[in-house]
């Protein structure tokens, strides 16, 4: 059991989207052809089903409170000199 701050690793992130997404345009896609709402059930048993495979497959990884708060700074302060950049490019460049 984690006591601690925890986040999940990014393999699971990406892997979730990809599973997620075959899930939804499987089930869709397959409803189409057969004429059926009963294929629709595939997507919310299979969001149930990776949610108990992601857990075992991808557990949680313990970090340190002070690494994330300074990593959250860092990427709020990179975020707010790209939108400066980009806003005073975007009024000096105008013709």
């Amino acid at each position: 059991m984690c006591s601690g701050l925890s986040f999940v690793s990014a393999w699971a992130h990406g892997v979730s989207a990809i599973v997620i997404e075959c899930a939804f345009w499987g089930s869709a896609i397959t409803a189409l052809v057969y004429w059926s709402w009963y294929p629709l059930v595939i997507f919310p048993l299979t969001l149930f089903l990776w949610s108990l495979v992601i857990g075992t497959l991808f557990p949680l990884k313990p970090t340190e409170r002070k690494a994330v708060v300074s990593a959250r700074w860092a990427a709020l302060w990179q975020t707010a000199l790209l939108i400066a950049v980009v806003f005073f490019v975007a009024i000096f460049t105008r013709g």
